[in-house]
């Protein structure tokens, strides 16, 4: 599908406010940007991002790079101040009056909505269903979500993956010699699941080539690092990185928490266990595991010794197993799933303008 069709709009600013950094990890970010290039793509070429100033520092210059601006935001995302001080940033800017404000911000989108202008075309990024009248487009980004617009489910492919993870694959142990395995827990890691999977999971790793990744909130990066120079001293370790694209080079499987980075790892065709790492990731950790697309650890189980390390051996033994898991999870998501809701946009733009 074509990126440019129905070009018309397209002078209207796009304004994104998203969770990013800390707890929140760089998942959000990370397909809004994805849809910001999208949109772009289709024409819109005024898009800015409105930053908590925690992150504005460390962001601001990369979405520069991409041709993207950057306001800085005082406030985090969905607070009372910052919805007020969302407001008062967005009318004085041209065009204002008739522009598209997305919000990617678990179930905080909708406070929003009374601050904006009341010509503004409200995209809320979402899996709360309850508010679907309240958006103009409302997107569930989870693979048993879809698009909702003024109430009415229209479409069910809208996954927020970067087309370019559909590219990533690697077949297992055809272009290296050694077995690669990547280990991310997230932005925050709250419980250290890193740490406690290394540890417990040390006889069956010691056989792989390890890659760990951790987040700009982990909180004890010194001591997993003089862990893994006495226990792993040929793991490498990467602190903090702008996405996971690199880091999923080569890899052959994948132990990562149960949120948005599964989607990307699925999307790449790479074996999956998916662990819970919060409460709320269950209902994506138990979907996939229904689904038959990853080996799931739910919140309740997620340390249990035996548990894990029973499925862990199974993982790694069964060839046949991650085989099957790599090809059902790419089964669950679309490489033009963003394209698909810039297209709904362009649509419903198209329809106020009659």
């Amino acid at each position: 599908m074509s990126h440019s069709v129905l070009k018309t709009d397209c002078i209207r600013p796009v304004y994104i406010r998203c969770n990013a950094g800390g707890e929140y990890g760089l998942g959000h970010l990370s397909r809004m940007t994805t849809f910001a290039r999208c949109m772009r793509g289709a024409g819109f070429s005024n898009i800015c991002f409105l930053l908590h100033s925690q992150i504005f520092n460390r962001l601001a210059s990369d979405l520069a790079a991409g041709g993207f601006e950057a306001v800085q935001m005082q406030m985090a995302a969905g607070t009372v101040m910052d919805i007020a001080e969302t407001h008062d940033v967005l009318l004085p800017r041209p065009h204002a009056e008739t522009g598209i404000f997305v919000c990617d911000a678990r179930t905080i989108g909708t406070d929003y909505l009374s601050q904006i202008p009341p010509d503004f075309l409200s995209v809320i990024i979402d899996d709360f269903e309850e508010v679907w009248p309240l958006a103009d487009i409302f997107v569930n980004p989870n693979p048993w979500g879809g698009v909702v617009i003024n109430g009415k489910k229209v479409n069910n492919n809208s996954n927020l993956i970067d087309p370019k993870y559909f590219s990533l694959t690697v077949e297992e142990g055809k272009q290296k010699s050694e077995f690669q395995i990547l280990l991310t827990m997230g932005g925050e890691d709250p419980l250290n699941h890193t740490l406690w999977i290394l540890q417990h999971a040390q006889k069956q790793l010691a056989e792989c080539k390890l890659r760990v990744v951790i987040g700009p909130s982990y909180t004890s990066p010194e001591h997993l690092k003089n862990f893994l120079e006495k226990e792993y001293p040929l793991a490498e370790v990467l602190v903090s990185p702008e996405g996971l694209f690199e880091a999923m080079r080569n890899v052959d499987a994948a132990v990562s928490a149960g949120g948005i980075t599964c989607y990307e790892l699925l999307a790449a065709e790479i074996p999956t266990i998916a662990i819970s790492v919060e409460e709320h990731q269950d209902q994506l950790v138990r979907y996939l595991t229904s689904e038959k697309a990853a080996l799931g650890v739910e919140f309740a189980f997620n340390r249990r010794e035996h548990f894990f390390v029973k499925m862990f051996e199974d993982f790694l033994e069964g060839r046949e197993l991650r085989a099957s898991l790599a090809k059902r999870g790419r089964e669950l998501f679309s490489p033009d799933g963003t394209a698909q809701i810039v297209k709904l946009i362009l649509s419903v733009l198209s329809d106020r303008r009659k």
